[in-house]
């Protein structure tokens, strides 16, 4: 059952538009098929079969894909209820409402984006700034851009200009100019970052797999002002990974195997200093197996370096945490 007071998130066919796409592919298709018969009665040859046999196949294509779920895709914006519009009903996709700005993600149902998502592909954009600045962790390393690990590598990313490209493709000898980068990236990720043209195919964009850097790399260069980090409402760690994958960090069950309780995450805060835990508190975390880390914490706290992480804990392990400790 959907909430009344919320925005219908579903994603559906965009019925009025799919029949007038479907309309206008059969139209190709039979105009094609036209084409060709007259084509062969009236021996038009390889140049006029070719190009009639063309506007068929792509009148069979169009409605092939439309017949098969490709046809234009609704949904309500989750944040605002604007109408957003994409294509292929059972892809999985990260979109930017036109009107709020504000990204959502599902298949089946768009939803907000957690933030620690992770697009499956980089698609948050950012304008090539003149010296970009690179997030960093408290060693002033330039970190990973998919994950809180400080880089070990600079990786270099490409781009070109897409009328480059098409003439590269018509033209057995062509010129084109290549835009390069180099970007941080530790040993396990090779794909955090993009180097693309802009929509006009002049500028240059950068574009991020991940949200939580995307948002970084965004406040550290100019682009927005750092904003106050809401307290996310803890969930269930088995409902998150149901619409997210597992972080790398995050190794904990979804039930206490001493209590057999949920297990409970949400976005928490992991100080950057090593930090060495006391044998009053080892004794303690062995009997209480999922409580949080030592150097982990729910909310900020007002002294040491900090970075934002996904967390995960039992509550019945972080009350007898609390009363050990």
């Amino acid at each position: 059952m959907t909430d009344p007071d919320l925005p219908d998130s579903r994603v559906r066919l965009d019925t009025r538009k799919n029949h007038k796409l479907l309309l206008l592919s059969l139209a190709m298709l039979g105009g094609g098929l036209g084409l060709l018969a007259l084509g062969w009665a009236r021996d038009w040859g390889f140049v006029g079969m070719f190009w009639s046999g063309l506007l068929a196949a792509l009148g069979v294509a169009w409605v092939i894909g439309l017949l098969r779920g490709g046809g234009v895709v609704i949904a309500a914006c989750p944040h605002c209820g604007a109408k957003l519009e994409f294509s292929h009903i059972d892809s999985a996709r990260t979109e930017q409402c036109g009107r709020c700005k504000e990204w959502s993600a599902g298949t089946e149902v768009m939803a907000p984006l957690a933030p620690d998502h992770v697009a499956e592909v980089p698609v948050f954009p950012v304008p090539l700034p003149d010296a970009p600045r690179w997030p960093t962790d408290a060693a002033g390393a330039a970190r990973c851009p998919m994950c809180t690990s400080a880089s070990t590598r600079m990786l270099e990313v490409q781009a070109t200009s897409a009328l480059g490209d098409a003439f590269a493709a018509l033209s057995p000898v062509s010129v084109q100019r290549v835009h390069s980068l180099r970007v941080p990236a530790c040993a396990a990720h090779d794909e955090g970052i993009w180097l693309d043209m802009d929509e006009d195919d002049e500028g240059l964009i950068l574009l991020f797999r991940s949200y939580a850097y995307y948002r970084e790399f965004r406040a550290l260069n100019g682009f927005e002002a750092p904003a106050e980090v809401a307290e996310e409402v803890p969930q269930t760690l088995s409902s998150f990974l149901v619409a997210n994958e597992r972080p790398v960090d995050l190794r904990a069950p979804t039930t206490c195997p001493k209590h057999g309780c949920d297990v409970f995450t949400a976005m928490g805060w992991v100080t950057t200093m090593d930090v060495l835990p006391s044998h009053d508190w080892l004794d303690a975390a062995s009997d209480h197996p999922v409580c949080l880390s030592i150097g982990q914490h729910r909310s900020k706290p007002e002294s040491g370096s900090h970075m934002r992480a996904r967390i995960a804990w039992c509550p019945a392990c972080e009350a007898g945490m609390t009363a050990r400790c």
